[in-house]
């Protein structure tokens, strides 16, 4: 059916293969909102590794394009730094999710 081949075509899978086996599965791979091929931070490598990060720095980036508050940039840049400051914690996927979390309830508050 179509509905079958949407999801084929979107998770790349073989329906008709061993469903029991996860190897066969090949799942849909989500890229943050920046390039994770060439130079990256430790940070930015950390993001591009984790599917929940990757996924925030899309919510993020969509938020921040479509946010109209005066100061957006200047306490995007703020916020960066903050982020960064995350790799020296010994939780650091926990840190990043927090620093996310936070961004994003900022823009939600600040449309």
């Amino acid at each position: 059916s179509n509905g079958t081949q949407c999801i084929k075509a979107i998770y790349n899978l073989d329906l008709n293969e061993n469903k029991s086996s996860k190897s066969n599965v090949k799942a849909l791979r989500i890229s943050p909102s920046f390039n994770c091929q060439g130079d990256t931070t430790y940070i930015e490598t950390q993001i591009c590794l984790s599917l929940i990060l990757s996924n925030l720095d899309l919510i993020l980036s969509d938020l921040y394009k479509t946010s109209s508050a005066i100061d957006k940039k200047t306490s995007q840049l703020k916020w960066l730094k903050d982020r960064n400051a995350c790799e020296s914690d010994n939780q650091i996927e926990s840190c990043l999710i927090e620093s996310y979390n936070s961004r994003i309830q900022y823009f939600l508050e600040n449309r």
